[in-house]
């Protein structure tokens, strides 16, 4: 009955061709986790070029990433945040990743575009904050980690954080003490 109606061989088709890119990015996630980098990466450029989506840029992220293609690496997580601007994880990798590399500007300027699409995430205001302080703005950092501690209940992230700040600005007293707890 499939042959006989024009509709269900695309339709058959389409399946069989979406049942082939979930099996060849499970083949490349299988490699990356055994650290063939090589034949993940053989997988992913060719299926990033002809499938996009989030999940496999931020697969090939990881992949580049691990064999030292910042260049790769970042360009696919700016891929992955355009095809999925509430993906969390990737403004936190690219952020990562620039502050890794000194650009420390570029750090806060991704972290304060993931908080322009996810104004609530308590992760993305600690990276904020971590951006702000290598870049000697430390009163800047306190104020939104003291912001982000108001966000959730388990908040141990942003308090030490926050003591490290204290600490560069020279309030060693109050970092040690546990003045920062009064956020």
């Amino acid at each position: 009955q499939l042959s006989q109606s024009p509709n269900a061989r695309p339709s058959v088709h389409g399946n069989a061709r979406e049942t082939d890119q979930k099996d060849q990015y499970l083949r490349a996630s299988e490699l990356y986790s055994q650290h063939r980098l090589t034949g993940a990466r053989k997988i992913l450029d060719p299926l990033s070029a002809s499938h996009p989506s989030a999940d496999l840029f931020m697969l090939l992220a990881d992949v580049a990433r691990d064999q030292s293609d910042y260049a790769v690496a970042m360009k696919s997580l700016k891929t992955a945040a355009k095809l999925d601007p509430s993906r969390e994880d990737a403004y936190l990798e690219f952020s990562e990743l620039c502050s890794e590399h000194a650009n420390d500007q570029l750090a806060l300027d991704s972290a304060e575009v993931g908080l322009n699409n996810i104004p609530a995430s308590y992760r993305l205001m600690v990276q904020k904050a971590a951006a702000l302080d290598k870049l000697g703005r430390t009163g800047e950092a306190e104020t939104v980690l003291r912001e982000a501690a108001q966000k959730q209940t388990d908040n141990s992230v942003a308090m030490l954080s926050l003591g490290c700040v204290l600490a560069h600005e020279g309030r060693l007293k109050e970092a040690g003490e546990g003045q920062m707890g009064r956020a």
